[in-house]
């Protein structure tokens, strides 16, 4: 990339060059996203002749490709992908083969039939394992795979967790294990695979983006499986772990250490019945997050866990303040419940539940 010109200074002719072909990918890409083809099929030519980098001009005729299938010329779009899987910079061949064996198994061109495309896409894998496309099939292969039979899964799954060892360094790796557990929870109901799994991801790629959401699924994990001293403790590695800054984007906080720290709480409170742990675990979140939409669970379950240790004072102060801050919040009339409890001296009983649903271990993260 070109330096940027000194303050009041006179742009580069490269930087200058650089904003040109900005603009023209641009024009371009509007052109073809309003159905604009002939002008896109123009541009991309004229940009894909340009004296651009390598990058750039595979770009260029990437998109000629999707100009091709916008007409319902497949076997053009299909010869252009041909042409840059053949001798493209890795990272569009890669994407160039995606498409071809996606087109191929949606029977619009020869290729990989869909009952073979699963040995196609791992074979992209294996030549492409740095690439944007590589990613891609892993997901097809975890989400929509062309057979889906435990069968298969459980061969999938090895096939997965031996890709991330066998190339450790590669930027597919974390992707792989991550797979692998995403069809142990999703399909096979292997939890203890799966906790294998996200172990291996957390401790082996600790920088990777994906550490959050597999510390997530490993503490509902741990829930389901009954261990909730290490799910308590895989929640609190989350909220610590993750509280990072970055000289690049400055500070960072995972959108998860809300739940994390809330849950947390809620399994020393009704599982490990460690009330201390789960009253500083409460205090925790209401300390570090002003705006958090947890902050009246947080206050409830801090009364209940008062209540139950014996401290009325401290009970009936969290019940105030949650029907300050939370006048509409779901646990009004739990609060008042508890409150009439502490009045008449009764024992109160609100442990949260911690049942565990799919969506738990299954749901979010890519």
């Amino acid at each position: 990339m070109a330096a940027a010109a000194g303050c009041g200074g006179k742009a580069s002719p490269q930087a200058v060059h650089q904003r040109d072909l900005d603009a023209r990918y641009a024009a371009a890409e509007r052109a073809l996203a309003h159905g604009q083809l002939d002008a896109a099929e123009a541009a991309f030519t004229a940009l894909a002749a340009e004296d651009v980098s390598p990058e750039a001009e595979d770009l260029a005729r990437y998109r000629l490709a999707s100009v091709a299938l916008a007409r319902g010329d497949r076997a053009l779009a299909q010869a252009r992908l041909r042409a840059l899987a053949a001798r493209g910079t890795p990272e569009r061949a890669a994407l160039a083969r995606l498409w071809l064996l996606r087109l191929a198994a949606a029977g619009e061109g020869p290729g990989a039939a869909p009952e073979t495309d699963e040995a196609a896409l791992r074979a992209l894998v294996r030549a492409w394992p740095d690439s944007v496309a590589a990613d891609r099939a892993l997901r097809q292969l975890a989400v929509s795979p062309p057979d889906p039979s435990v069968r298969a899964d459980l061969d999938r799954v090895q096939w997965l967790l031996a890709l991330a060892r066998e190339a450790p360094a590669s930027a597919v790796a974390d992707n792989a294990v991550w797979w692998a557990a995403h069809i142990q929870l999703g399909r096979l109901g292997d939890l203890a695979g799966a906790e294998r799994a996200l172990r291996q991801l957390v401790t082996g790629w600790p920088a990777s983006p994906l550490v959050d959401d597999a510390l997530w699924r490993l503490a509902a994990v741990y829930r389901r499986l009954g261990a909730h001293a290490h799910a308590a403790q895989t929640y609190e590695a989350l909220w610590a772990d993750r509280d990072e800054h970055s000289a690049l984007v400055g500070s960072y906080r995972s959108a998860l250490q809300d739940d994390a720290a809330l849950w947390a709480a809620r399994v020393r409170h009704a599982g490990l019945r460690d009330l201390a742990g789960a009253a500083a675990a409460y205090r925790r979140l209401l300390a570090h997050f002003d705006t958090s939409v947890l902050r009246d669970d947080a206050w409830w379950g801090l009364a209940c866990v008062e209540a139950e240790a014996g401290d009325p004072v401290a009970a009936r102060a969290a019940l105030a303040e949650l029907s300050r801050a939370h006048p509409a919040s779901r646990h009004t009339a739990a609060a008042a419940a508890l409150a009439a409890a502490l009045d008449a001296q009764a024992e109160p009983a609100c442990a949260p539940g911690l049942a565990v649903s799919l969506a738990d271990t299954v749901g979010g993260g890519l």
